[in-house]
């Protein structure tokens, strides 16, 4: 802790009857715990060195302010204040981590869903006016120039070959998060539907290291075959979430997640029966017949129902006879 809060009313009523270097080393021990967050040490030489109780008198000194205002535990000398103010730190601490990541994965999220612009769709139809005070010479030279850049090929890197007029451009740089152990899928092999899976797949990517997962990989074919199967960006997340909660960051980890969680659902969709409970599953042999005792009831009060019908009907036609 940088800073803690000190209350000097609080601090001069306790410390008042206190002697000078007494409450010297009381406000010493304090910044120390403070500063350590942690108990202060049981060792008393050591703890005596550490806030410079040399003499005689300041070692008695601190003997007596440990015991006044700080009790004895296994792991040191503890001050219920400090470790009140300590634990809310490090609450409020933890709690801005967790909101700086669920931030982050919004942010993913919000980029993940957003349409993307067409090619140059800023630009304008105007087009910019000359400059009025520029030269006759200084076009001239502007549109050799131009005529020249025109002519001159480009190489596959993007720029003017060498000892050419024109603009040279560097080579593209890598992209950070590919990893060099997953091979990537050549362009003319990819599906028709590459594109939206592409674009999904580096949004998911972006997304995974946002929740703290490592050697995220958009070309990943595994990661590809999931988002074709229909997997999305949110349960991609809710396996990051529990890989980073496991203590395992590994993107080939969370895919394994993802993998079997789907592959456990459709094995499960197979086995739940389909249609009323008490007819038995088709093309399975050997099932009991369940009796459902709603429709069973419901079977026998149509057949009284029935039979009654029947019987007033007869009735019926033997008093018309």
């Amino acid at each position: 802790m940088n800073h803690y809060p000190h209350h000097i009313g609080d601090f001069n009523n306790a410390t008042r009857h206190l002697t000078r270097v007494e409450r010297s080393l009381y406000r010493d021990l304090i910044d120390l715990y403070y500063d350590t967050e942690r108990p202060l040490n049981s060792d008393f030489n050591r703890l005596a060195r550490r806030v410079l109780a040399h003499s005689e008198e300041e070692r008695a000194a601190l003997q007596c302010v440990l015991e006044e205002f700080f009790f004895l535990e296994d792991d040191g000398w503890h001050n219920s204040r400090c470790d009140a103010e300590i634990e809310k730190y490090q609450g409020s601490i933890e709690q801005a981590s967790k909101a700086g990541k669920a931030s982050a994965v919004k942010r993913a999220l919000a980029k993940a869903t957003t349409v993307e612009r067409p090619l140059n769709a800023r630009s304008t139809t105007d087009e910019p006016p000359l400059n009025d005070r520029a030269t006759n010479q200084n076009q001239n030279q502007n549109q050799n120039q131009n005529q020249n850049q025109g002519n001159t090929p480009l190489t596959p890197q993007g720029g003017a070959p060498d000892g050419a007029g024109g603009m040279t451009f560097p080579p593209l740089a890598d992209d950070p998060i590919l990893d060099a152990d997953e091979p990537l899928t050549p362009i003319d092999e990819l599906p028709p539907s590459a594109g939206s899976a592409c674009t999904t797949a580096g949004a998911v990517c972006l997304a995974l290291k946002a929740v703290g997962i490592s050697n995220t990989n958009p070309g990943n074919q595994k990661l590809r075959a999931l988002i074709a199967t229909g997997a999305d960006l949110q349960e991609f997340v809710g396996a990051g979430q529990k890989a980073v909660s496991a203590g395992n960051g590994r993107f080939a980890y969370v895919l394994g997640i993802v993998s079997g969680e789907r592959e456990r659902a459709a094995e499960l969709a197979t086995r739940i029966h389909r249609g009323n409970l008490a007819d038995p599953q088709p093309g399975v042999t050997g099932q009991r017949p369940h009796v459902n005792k709603q429709v069973a009831l419901e079977q026998s009060n149509k057949t009284v129902a029935v039979a009654w019908a029947a019987q007033q009907r007869a009735l019926m036609q033997g008093v018309a006879a």
